[in-house]
């Protein structure tokens, strides 16, 4: 297992959700946040220097929103992967209805308490 995947199960990802997932303009980097164990706090992986952002949602389930116009539902991180080759580091994650991989160069985990 790698170490980056053994913090995020240590900050508490199984089970959390995603509270906020963002690509800037080029692709280049992207980040995502959760809510962690209490102790972690809000946790956001960083990822820079992006080579390929492939996420999908399962086109069965609706993407319904409410009356604020926020998400009618929440994606449960079920399982996260990380593995590297060469010089880059290749991120998967498993949220159903979201499936995604980023491979990029480098991840960083920040903690906001």
């Amino acid at each position: 297992m790698h170490e980056i995947e053994k913090k995020l199960i240590e900050l508490g990802v199984i089970d959390a959700t995603i509270e906020k997932l963002d690509i800037d303009e080029w692709f280049e980097n992207a980040k995502i946040q959760f809510f962690g164990k209490k102790e972690s706090g809000l946790v956001t992986c960083h990822f820079l220097n992006c080579f390929s952002l492939n996420l999908s949602h399962d086109k069965s389930y609706s993407k319904g929103k409410n009356q604020e116009g926020k998400l009618d539902y929440k994606y449960f991180i079920q399982d996260v992967g990380v593995s590297e080759e060469d010089e880059f580091v290749t991120f998967s994650i498993s949220a159903w209805p979201l499936d995604g991989r980023i491979t990029c160069k480098k991840i960083e985990i920040k903690q906001k308490n």
